[in-house]
């Protein structure tokens, strides 16, 4: 179910920058039936093939996780609308501990390593 909502992302990131599926997959280092397997879901993905994509898509690995995160839920169309209203987020502190606290120990290390990497100092 992961690989799916990852290959879309991809996909609608991939299309947003208009950049075609031959293109990419030469920028990737892939075959575009490498390629059309991870934009439909049938081939999965080490974190460091996702880094990649990310940086040949310019955007960080917290951004698409994030946006995998959101996109993936009901509460994202409206937390872009309330965002981009530059309206205050009341539930959004409290909906980041709840999905944190949902998390297993694995994930919980992941999403701390993640995150940590980002506030070097």
């Amino acid at each position: 179910m992961i690989n799916i909502a990852v290959g879309k992302l991809i996909k609608k990131l991939r299309l947003e920058k208009e950049i075609t599926m031959s293109d990419f997959a030469k920028q990737i280092k892939l075959s575009q039936s490498s390629l059309s397997r991870i934009e439909n879901g049938t081939q999965e993905l080490s974190l460091s093939m996702i880094a990649t994509i990310c940086e040949k898509l310019g955007i960080s690995l917290s951004n698409f996780f994030w946006k995998l995160e959101f996109l993936s839920q009901d509460k994202a169309k409206d937390f872009w609308i309330h965002y981009n209203a530059g309206e205050p987020m009341q539930d959004l502190e409290s909906d980041l501990i709840n999905w944190i606290a949902s998390l297993t120990d694995d994930q919980k290390k992941a999403l701390y390593t993640l995150v940590h990497s980002y506030n070097r100092d």
